[in-house]
C-alpha cells in the first residue's frame, strides 16, 4: 500500500531500485511503471530522465517503459 508518507527519500530510494531491476531485464524483456492516478503520472515523469519512454495502448498514455540498456537503445521516430 502507498501512503505518500515517505518524502524525498522514500522517493530517491524507489528510483535508485527501479534503475537497478532494469539492468537485470533479459534481451527481450521490459520495464513497464503503471500510474494510478495524475499524482503519481506527474511523479513518475521523472524517469524520463533515466532513459524511460511513454508507452500509449489505443492511443492514451498508459506507463512509462524501458529495457536493459546493455542490450539496446532507443531508436529516433521517423
Amino acid at each position: 500500500m502507498s501512503t505518500g508518507e515517505c518524502g524525498l527519500e522514500g522517493l530517491k530510494k524507489a528510483i535508485d531500485i527501479i534503475l537497478q531491476f532494469r539492468y537485470r531485464l533479459k534481451r527481450n524483456e521490459y520495464l513497464f511503471v503503471v500510474f494510478d492516478d495524475e499524482k503519481r503520472k506527474n511523479a513518475y515523469r521523472w524517469l524520463e530522465r533515466y532513459g524511460f519512454m511513454e508507452f500509449h495502448k489505443d492511443g492514451q498514455f498508459q506507463a512509462y517503459g524501458t529495457f536493459n540498456p546493455i542490450y539496446w537503445d532507443w531508436a529516433a521516430a521517423e
